[in-house]
């Protein structure tokens, strides 16, 4: 869940610091909105309270940064306060952020919506610049200092798990010769080779597990296009998973030389005349099967990778190990 939920965020931080730039205006001055709402009240009230123009006559308080200036700050918290309006109250310990620009017609876009623990609450500093109302701030870029500073308490915390994490995962591979034995004892439900990633992660309310790579010189894991086609189409119509998985290999390691890319030794032939390239990756399969399960309900299934080079390990339990739940 911790590595889902950093690139999750990471993500979000990159649309949000590269959208100035890729939008097509004029001046960007006071077109990028950043409203910060806490525990306590309605979000629409604590909008109100901070809006430059106002859109409750009585009790406004003006964002001297900007009033007067352009029409852009108006724009946008017209657009924040409509979205204001359908949202819960932000929940206790937490803080909501809404991020909202004008686009080139002058039309106010909420590009993003976060909730992050309030300990990381923080705003920019400008040189020279007095902002008398820091929740709702009107620049030619988006605030993301409360962003950032979880995003790097997410990669501490990430880091320091799979740290934890590698040094039992590598004993456990270390005191068990068989995959089976890791099973019985280290509490994963699922264990085996790069082929137990697929079942895991179509079992019914399963959450994740780890992938471990013993290669000292990593080789991907890629499945045959036309097989991966079928896997995914059995999964979709699954409705969310089965007991005990849908189990579809990758191609292995011995296949590539021969130039049969398919695991069943069926698509092969000038009729499927696929090659390496066209072959599907392993993070292309996770991001399929995440968006079936997002459309049918089920919780994100957090997949992380574990690089521990080993020779002895390698021989005793091939490429990669799976171990999840």
């Amino acid at each position: 869940m911790a590595e889902s939920k950093l690139i999750s965020h990471q993500n979000r931080l990159n649309l949000l610091v590269n959208l100035p730039d890729q939008l097509k205006v004029g001046s960007r001055f006071y077109r990028f909105a950043t409203f910060t709402a806490e525990p306590g009240s309605a979000v629409s009230e604590q909008l109100m309270l901070y809006a430059t123009t106002s859109h409750h006559e009585q009790g406004a308080v003006a964002n001297k940064g900007a009033k007067g200036t352009s029409k852009l700050p108006r724009v946008n918290e017209r657009a924040l306060l409509k979205e204001a309006k359908k949202d819960a109250d932000v929940p206790d310990g937490m803080l909501r952020q809404y991020f909202c620009y004008a686009d080139g017609r002058s039309m106010g876009i909420v590009a993003e919506k976060i909730e992050i623990p309030s300990e990381f609450k923080n705003f920019a500093k400008f040189k020279g610049v007095k902002i008398p109302n820091k929740e709702l701030s009107h620049f030619d870029k988006f605030d993301t200092t409360s962003l950032e500073q979880y995003i790097v308490s997410l990669q501490e915390e990430f880091e320091s798990m799979l740290l934890l994490s590698g040094e039992s995962i590598e004993n456990a591979l270390r005191q068990s010769q068989r995959l089976q034995d890791i099973r019985n004892t280290s509490g994963f439900s699922v264990v085996g080779g790069p082929e137990a990633i697929f079942k895991s992660a179509t079992i019914s309310d399963s959450k994740g597990g780890f992938l471990i790579n013993l290669q000292v010189e990593e080789a991907p894991i890629l499945y045959c296009p036309e097989c991966a086609q079928e896997a995914l189409k059995a999964y979709s119509s699954s409705n969310g998973g089965t007991e005990s998985g849908i189990v579809f290999p990758p191609i292995p390691a011995i296949a590539f030389p021969s130039g049969i890319l398919c695991t069943e030794n069926i698509h092969k032939g000038e009729e499927y005349s696929h090659t390496e390239a066209d072959c599907v990756s392993i993070d292309k399969i996770l991001s399929e099967i995440a968006a079936i399960r997002r459309s049918t309900g089920q919780e994100e299934f957090s997949t992380y990778n574990l690089h521990i080079p080993s020779s002895d390990l390698l021989s005793s339990h091939g490429e990669y190990v799976w171990m999840g739940t």
